[in-house]
């Protein structure tokens, strides 16, 4: 199933993604778009843009019918 959110830009990174979630009882950060753990222990996310299991991708041609 796919889903498209309309005016939603492609994020560049985890760090700027809306899926990105951050649990400060535990210091975990995790996408909320494919359940993933993407940083614990308090640490910042060890990687520059988007995890590689990352389920979003950029639809241009899309139109609302």
């Amino acid at each position: 199933m796919s889903v498209i959110v309309k005016g939603m830009k492609m994020p560049s990174e985890c760090r700027s993604c809306p899926f990105d979630s951050y649990i400060s009882d535990i210091g975990q950060t995790y996408c909320s778009a494919n359940m993933k753990v993407l940083a614990t222990a308090y640490k910042p996310i060890p990687y520059e843009g988007r995890h590689k299991d990352c389920p979003l991708s950029e639809c241009k041609d899309w139109r609302e019918t």
